[in-house]
């Protein structure tokens, strides 16, 4: 990262999300981009809404509304005299916003009036959705406005990074041919240091957090339960040789559904299906080490933190190739169409051949080592200097 004077570089104000909406990966991302801005010498400023109305309802449809208006009518004053009161904290320096995820561009118009405006474009699957485009992401009428809003916001910024190609295609096909021009692919890394673990510490980190599976005995899904994850393709390819392969199947992430358990049942796998519910850093670590290999079969990403979790961790991959999986996967892993399930199942089982995993463990580290914070970093402070 740059290492010249402070008073040389632009002072960076990041805009987070909202904490209620439990978006912990956005979170994470932001808080990555802040610590390796402060390390690096920058002056931070970070601001997200605030919960004045949301935090009082935790679910349901109320807690949603609530926080719309959080959000949407009471946070916008309150970033527009914040960021008045950095203009005059910081006279004479260069000062650049950072709207960490595109779902907040609904602010860029806003922040320009100031400061020349960064949006992270981490996907435009939900806007997609909402003009209509097979994504597996529904969307109500309310959505697709708030939809709309967002892209218009994006259009709105002086630049766009781009999470993956997959969705800075997507950007420039929805948007138009000149923002080419005004976006680049910055691609992400890892929000938490995932690594190989000895098998001794592995099992003694699941028995820590009360989980009981067999050492390479199961297979792994990281992630929601989502219509575009296709948690489905585990159980299919699973029944596929569940004669021959007696694994469990895990889902690390929100509980299986009543569906997703209702076809484990059809095919003979109810008591093959177990769920760990949102699993801590430590204990995704240890599962990552402990599984027999990850399924990420979805249908729609914009990029997917658990492809390179599972590859820094020494996990064999399989994958789907759509949108951006392929492209963040690289050449460490075995990848199909989401509905392979025949050729996934014979995936299962060639993974038991040692040699062949070791192979494919060592394209995952290999792959891996493409998606440094440093690399991350460097783009984005050449693109605070750029704008």
């Amino acid at each position: 990262m740059n290492t010249s004077p402070a008073s040389d570089k632009p002072v960076v104000v990041l805009i987070g999300n909202y904490p209620p909406g439990r978006q912990e990966s956005m979170l994470r991302f932001r808080d990555l981009i802040y610590d390796q801005l402060n390390s690096a010498g920058y002056c931070v400023e970070s601001i997200s809404p605030c919960k004045w109305l949301g935090g009082h309802v935790s679910e349901g449809w109320l807690a949603k509304w609530l926080g719309y208006v959080d959000k949407y009518i009471l946070f916008p004053p309150g970033l527009a005299w914040r960021l008045s009161r950095i203009k005059r904290k910081y006279r004479g320096r260069k000062i650049v916003v950072h709207i960490c995820d595109h779902a907040n561009a609904v602010y860029a118009a806003l922040a320009r009036r100031w400061f020349p405006v960064l949006v992270t474009c981490h996907d435009l699957l939900a806007v997609r959705g909402a003009l209509g485009e097979d994504t597996y992401c529904p969307t109500t009428g309310t959505g697709r406005l708030l939809q709309a809003a967002i892209l218009r916001g994006i259009g709105r910024a002086t630049f766009v990074a781009c999470v993956s190609r997959a969705t800075e295609s997507d950007l420039i096909r929805l948007s138009s041919p000149a923002m080419a021009k005004r976006s680049q692919v910055v691609p992400l890394c890892l929000n938490q240091p995932f690594h190989s673990l000895p098998r001794e510490e592995t099992m003694q980190r699941l028995a820590q957090a009360g989980i009981t599976l067999p050492f390479n005995g199961f297979i792994l899904h990281v992630g929601s339960g989502l219509l575009r994850k296709n948690r489905d393709a585990l159980l299919l390819s699973v029944a596929r040789i569940k004669d021959t392969w007696p694994g469990q199947i895990v889902f690390a992430g929100d509980p299986p559904t009543a569906e997703e358990q209702t076809l484990a049942r059809s095919l003979g796998l109810e008591e093959r299906l177990c769920g760990i519910a949102y699993p801590d850093n430590d204990t995704l670590l240890a599962l990552y080490n402990a599984a027999h290999c990850l399924i990420f079969m979805s249908y729609s990403e914009g990029f997917g933190w658990p492809v390179l979790e599972a590859q820094a961790a020494g996990c064999p991959l399989i994958c789907s190739d759509r949108t951006s999986v392929p492209e963040v996967a690289g050449p460490g892993a075995l990848i199909h169409p989401p509905d392979a399930y025949g050729d996934i199942a014979r995936d299962i089982e060639r993974l038991r051949e040692l040699a062949f995993r070791q192979t494919m463990i060592d394209l995952g580290y290999k792959n891996v080592r493409n998606y440094t914070s440093e690399r991350m970093m460097n783009a984005y402070e050449e693109i605070y200097h750029r704008i």
